[in-house]
């Protein structure tokens, strides 16, 4: 599994090409997505989508607890603090 992030991704094409290893690629937004997104965010509509804030340190416990199936949360704000 390949995520994107701010940097050039560089790829071992030689072990991929000996061992011919399967490479796919996936979008799950598109820009407009994206743009909508931070309209939402702009216009102040984020709350009503969030369900709960918890703070980074509490993250790992919610995400484990939302795979888990235990919360049913429908958007977890992670905080800084």
């Amino acid at each position: 599994m390949i995520g994107t992030g701010p940097r050039p991704l560089e790829l071992p094409t030689e072990r991929l090409v000996a061992g011919e290893l399967p490479v796919r690629g996936s979008v799950a937004y598109t820009v407009v997505d994206s743009r909508t997104a931070v309209a939402v965010l702009a216009d102040g509509y984020a709350g009503a989508v969030v369900t709960t804030v918890v703070p980074l340190a509490d993250a790992p416990a919610m995400l484990a607890s939302s795979l888990s199936g235990d919360n049913k949360e429908l958007k977890i704000l992670v905080g800084p603090g």
